[in-house]
């Protein structure tokens, strides 16, 4: 079969992104075709071909597009000529899904759309923020709804559907790539490059976001560093917003290493130097980091919200959201069982 996996970016730092490169890998060995089609990308992860229609340059702009993309008739119907050889047209977050029910009305191609959720209005801080989102969600939710298959990538998402619709909801948890995420790993490269020596190093990795709840985790671990004083926070990921980020580091000290974007080829090596890996994200459809350090045999702390309680193994501690102290407390457990 020949399938189309649709994406509004192909680029290493997006988690959805990491996802659709492991179906697309799947898929071909399968012995399928594949291509993705996106608005924008980088080198083809995993050599995975792909077509970018553009988008605007500004992230204002590029907010603005995905938003209002099921005005732009014409383009969708330029788009859907590239489409028309495809058997099953598989649409990766809004505004894919836009062009994913256009196929299926026009050309009668089999729509399917992968739900990846949109966190709640509460966990962002921002005016323009919660506005966007407050518009985001329900255009989201209004074109999932009409795929033919509707997949979540976890039962915490799939409950999220009414019942007249979660009868077309099926559960595929995002399948972590055990051949390079797995315990063994030398670490000692990335400890040398951050001038780590023997301290107790806290990982997360994830995008610089509001819902992420990275502020949270940068309070918690500095009441950790009353335990364990030379411990290091290493935080991993691209901002998503510029205002946010200003605001972490306002209250980070030298403690806290910001990394920045990381090649996804050296993640497996930034899991191994850490000692315990921590995320105090305010909601998640499925936290593929977590499951990575988990895989890499790491011992994790989280929140216990999203899918978290699908995720998170014997060895992982669960804390009640917000609860700052708690947090700290089983950070320290954590860094004392590995220590």
């Amino acid at each position: 079969m020949r399938y189309a996996l649709l994406t509004p970016t192909f680029f290493p730092h997006s988690g959805i992104d990491r996802a659709v490169e492991g179906q697309a890998k799947m898929l071909k060995s399968q012995g399928h075709e594949v291509t993705v089609f996106c608005f924008a990308g980088a080198t083809p992860l995993g050599n995975i071909p792909f077509v970018a229609w553009g988008m605007p340059q500004s992230i204002l702009w590029q907010r603005i597009f995905r938003l209002c993309f099921f005005l732009h008739r014409k383009k969708i119907a330029t788009m859907a000529k590239d489409l028309r050889d495809m058997d099953a047209i598989l649409c990766h977050f809004y505004p894919m899904s836009v062009i994913g029910l256009y196929m299926k009305r026009n050309y009668r191609k089999k729509f399917i759309y992968y739900e990846y959720g949109v966190p709640p209005v509460s966990t962002f801080n921002g005016m323009v923020e919660k506005l966007y989102i407050t518009f985001f969600k329900p255009l989201a939710r209004y074109y999932a709804k009409r795929a033919d298959k509707i997949i979540a990538i976890s039962k915490f998402l799939a409950e999220q559907y009414p019942s007249p619709v979660r009868s077309r909801v099926e559960v595929e948890h995002v399948q972590i790539d055990t051949h390079r995420f797995h315990s063994g790993i030398n670490g000692q490269r990335i400890r040398a490059l951050y001038g780590l020596e023997k301290e107790p190093v806290v990982l997360y990795v994830g995008r610089l976001s509001p819902h992420k709840g990275i502020h949270l985790l940068i309070q918690a671990f500095s009441l950790c560093r009353q335990k364990f004083p030379y411990a290091r926070l290493l935080i991993v990921g691209q901002s998503s917003f510029v205002s946010y980020k200003k605001r972490l580091e306002k209250i980070s000290d030298s403690s806290v290493i910001f990394a920045g974007f990381v090649p996804d080829g050296e993640l497996p090596e930034y899991y191994a130097a850490s000692t315990v890996y921590a995320t105090a994200s305010l909601w998640e459809g499925y936290d593929m980091p977590l499951a990575e350090a988990q895989a890499c045999g790491k011992r994790v702390v989280a929140f216990d919200v999203g899918s978290h309680r699908e995720v998170i193994d014997q060895n992982g501690i669960l804390v009640t959201r917000n609860d700052i102290h708690a947090f700290s407390q089983a950070l320290i457990k954590q860094i004392s069982h590995v220590s």
